[in-house]
């Protein structure tokens, strides 16, 4: 990926960002009722958009594999260092919304189960990655890093998983999964899920070719629903977890 000439989209994801996290800012003081509302709003809205950027970041890789001639490739690739940025944005004024406000810091912590209490850490660790990546997503730190940047980029698949963890963990918008907040992310979590297979299919094609295309194709199917699964495991226990408590 060319780096060198990606300073306006960069300039204008981050600014767009700014503006958005100001305005959105605003609006819940104005309209939300009490302090505690205005604090659960902001922590979902801006939860939200670290989840829409996060996945439209990682997005892109699966997507040109498995069509190549998807229009916008250079515009797209150019946008994807202002894209992590951005969503390390919104990810940190979510956990500073919900680890000092709702949860009143490191005090509100001996009062949280285990579930909430594994969904803070995996929160973290989300946070953590997306901090390197910000950091790393400047152009004069690709340089620097050379091939170790790419190293170090692959861990935002551990962030996912680690995101989805929390939110599952913790979000109530995901109990029932009824609402925007919580469809959205799990349809952009399917559709990234399915290109991924699909773009791990077409790969192993190319680098397995003596292997019958259908055993290939169980293969990965099989992993694929194995993730589905695992996660809708998770749900299944969190939801049973919650009702005993």
């Amino acid at each position: 990926m060319n780096t060198a000439d990606n300073n306006w989209e960069k300039t204008w994801i981050l600014s767009a960002a700014l503006v958005i996290s100001i305005v959105s800012y605003i609006y819940i003081v104005a309209t939300a009722g009490s302090v505690n509302v205005q604090l659960v709003q902001l922590e979902e809205w801006y939860g939200f958009l670290c989840i829409l950027l996060l996945f439209k970041a990682v997005l892109a890789g699966p997507l040109y594999r498995v069509f190549p001639n998807f229009p916008y490739k250079q515009q797209y690739y150019k946008s994807l260092s202002g894209l992590g940025i951005a969503c390390f944005y919104f990810a940190l004024l979510h956990s500073c919304i919900a680890f000092f406000g709702l949860l009143q810091g490191f005090r509100g912590l001996p009062f949280l189960n285990t579930f909430e209490l594994i969904s803070v850490i995996a929160g973290f660790v989300t946070l953590l990655i997306l901090s390197i990546m910000a950091a790393t997503s400047w152009n004069w730190m690709m340089q620097c890093l050379g091939p170790k940047w790419k190293i170090i980029h692959r861990f935002v698949y551990l962030a996912i998983g680690a995101l989805i963890v929390h939110v599952l963990l913790i979000g109530s918008n995901y109990t029932n999964f009824s609402g925007v907040y919580a469809v959205v992310p799990l349809i952009l979590f399917l559709v990234l899920l399915l290109l991924y297979a699909a773009s791990t299919r077409k790969y192993l094609f190319t680098k397995m070719p003596g292997t019958p295309r259908w055993l290939i194709t169980l293969l990965v199917s099989i992993i694929t629903l194995s993730v589905i699964f695992s996660f809708y495991q998770l749900h299944i226990l969190v939801i049973g977890g919650h009702h005993h408590g």
